[in-house]
């Protein structure tokens, strides 16, 4: 009969486990690089936005309409024909519950075809417009 020495007993259970350490740190991580995507810019279609002093950055993610210089327009990163383009922006607002849509238009565009844009989209209610500038 082998008789353990209680002192003997404890030492085989001593030590730090990290392999639950490591499972926080990767859940962290993964938390963080998620939420940075929301931080990265709103439009990856290259624009040269006109300059404004009193712009403000918006707080809920918006619908992004994009006007590149060749009078493009994109919606949400994807090109849309401006015939279709209020109900698809009224599909965005049923689907996301956001009624923000910030128009990025670039400043090479002719001011008639952004306020053509922005005629068509006035047409939807409770949707509140705003435009994309730099600071």
């Amino acid at each position: 009969m082998k008789i353990v020495d209680e002192y003997e007993s404890n030492l085989e259970g001593e030590g730090i486990n990290i392999v639950p350490m490591i499972d926080v740190i990767f859940a962290i991580l993964t938390f963080f690089i998620i939420s940075s995507l929301d931080l990265i810019r709103l439009d990856n279609i290259p624009v040269n936005l006109p300059k404004a002093s009193t712009s403000t950055l918006v707080k809920e993610k918006p619908i992004v309409l994009t006007i590149d210089r060749e009078n493009n327009i994109f919606l949400e990163n994807k090109p849309i024909n401006s015939k279709i383009l209020v109900d698809q922006i009224k599909k965005i607002i049923s689907n996301y519950s956001t009624n923000i849509l910030v128009i990025s238009a670039d400043k090479e565009v002719a001011h008639g075809k952004v306020v053509e844009v922005i005629d068509q989209v006035r047409s939807i209610d409770n949707l509140r417009i705003g435009m994309s500038t730099d600071k």
